[in-house]
């Protein structure tokens, strides 16, 4: 599982779980236009500054390629957000 900022992009691989850390306000994490959700579940995933909400169980759900997303709290640095899915040696630099 990787917990990255919920403005940073993301590097992982396919079935890898993903609990994005810092938000300060709900954030919808949502499908950027055609392109493919690179997400499960399904789009949009509402993100809750803790405490009482947990973080959801999000997972990466597609295979090695580079994928855009959208997070609507993001604004300042951009809504669109890359996850870069590697075949598992990104995991490996990460730690």
């Amino acid at each position: 599982m990787q917990t990255p900022k919920v403005c940073d992009n993301i590097t992982g691989t396919e079935g890898e779980q993903v609990q994005w850390t810092n938000p300060s306000t709900n954030c919808i994490v949502s499908k950027d236009g055609t392109n493919t959700f690179p997400f499960t579940p399904a789009s949009p995933i509402n993100i809750s500054p803790p405490p009482p909400q947990p973080a959801p169980n999000v997972f990466i759900a597609v295979p090695k390629g580079t994928y855009t997303f959208q997070i609507s709290c993001c604004l300042q640095n951009s809504v669109i957000k890359t996850v870069n899915v590697g075949d598992g040696t990104e995991a490996k630099h990460r730690k």
